[in-house]
């Protein structure tokens, strides 16, 4: 086991309580190390960790930094997240272009949920022009792969289908 990941499941053990008490300042801590030799997941863990204020102040830029290595390393989750920020204008300027780049690639590296992003881009016209076929194409992909929580979104794309005809 190298020294990288060693300090990676240092840093689970904290984070989840597993033989120890947990302690997200400990595996903030471990992770940090891990991260620091390339392990493109603790990049992600410490992502959420700043997103989600686990043992430290919510900090999204600090998240963000976190995301973007591990998005850069090819991680799928960490791609999606930073193509959220992108959409939402998360501590960044809205970018729809940019989210609709991230998608694509944490779908690419098998991340179905960010099917619903890019659907939600061509159904809202965010970065691309308004283009419902292709809204409905990539929320049946995202309900073909077993993406749960979609019928909001299928109700809203019907009520688009009246307006925008």
């Amino acid at each position: 086991m190298t020294k990288m990941e060693e300090y990676y499941y240092l840093g689970e053990k904290y984070f989840f309580g597993k033989g120890v008490n947990q302690s997200y300042s400990e595996a903030r801590k471990y992770f940090e190390l891990s991260a620091k030799l390339g392990c493109i997941e603790a990049a992600g863990m410490l992502g959420d960790i700043y997103e989600e204020g686990l043992g430290v102040d919510v900090d999204y830029a600090e998240a963000l930094k976190w995301y973007k290595i591990a998005a850069n390393g090819g991680d799928a989750i960490s791609q999606y997240t930073v193509g959220f920020f992108y959409q939402i204008g998360r501590v960044v300027e809205t970018n729809y272009q940019e989210a609709m780049k991230w998608f694509k690639l944490s779908v690419n590296n098998g991340n179905e949920t960010a099917m619903v992003g890019i659907a939600q881009l061509y159904m809202h016209g965010q970065g691309v022009e308004r283009n419902l076929d292709e809204a409905e194409k990539w929320l049946n992909k995202a309900k073909d792969h077993g993406v749960d929580g979609l019928e909001r979104s299928f109700e809203i794309l019907k009520v688009y289908k009246q307006i925008y005809k």
